[in-house]
């Protein structure tokens, strides 16, 4: 096999729903690396920081995975990772991660209980009088 420079494919973890996380929530990305020579170096970064493994934090970094438990709206943004081999740096596509605010999700909720409420008193109240006259 030919030598090449080391390419990627950056995704967030398959069981996670991308438009339904909240602060709070734990998660993870998969970096899958093709290159020959085998990558001897794997960084992540979050809009274009280096992002250091702090498990303290709840920030855990390996080769192929980042996990973030505990995410906060903070930790919204792009996601990419870059391998390194004798041949060269290979940089993933970006992946942008939204964490809902759980706040703002709590208020839009109750303002989906209202609306259906409302429409439910809307229909009650859209009551057709018949008068027949003889």
């Amino acid at each position: 096999m030919n030598p090449i420079v080391p390419t990627l494919q950056l995704d967030l973890g398959s069981n996670l729903n991308p438009e339904d996380i909240e602060e709070g929530d734990d998660v993870y990305f998969e970096c899958k690396v093709h290159a020959n020579p085998a990558a001897y170096k794997v960084i992540w970064k979050h809009n274009h920081q280096i992002i250091q493994h702090n498990q303290r934090a709840g920030v855990i970094v390996s080769s192929g995975d980042l996990a973030l438990q505990g995410v906060t709206r903070h930790q919204a943004g792009n996601y990419t990772c870059t391998a390194s081999n004798v041949e060269g740096d290979g940089d993933s596509n970006v992946v942008e991660l939204k964490v809902m605010c759980k706040y703002i999700r709590s208020v839009n909720n109750k303002i989906n209980e209202a609306l259906s409420l409302t429409e439910a008193a809307i229909v009650v109240a859209a009551v057709v009088v018949v008068v027949v006259e003889w």
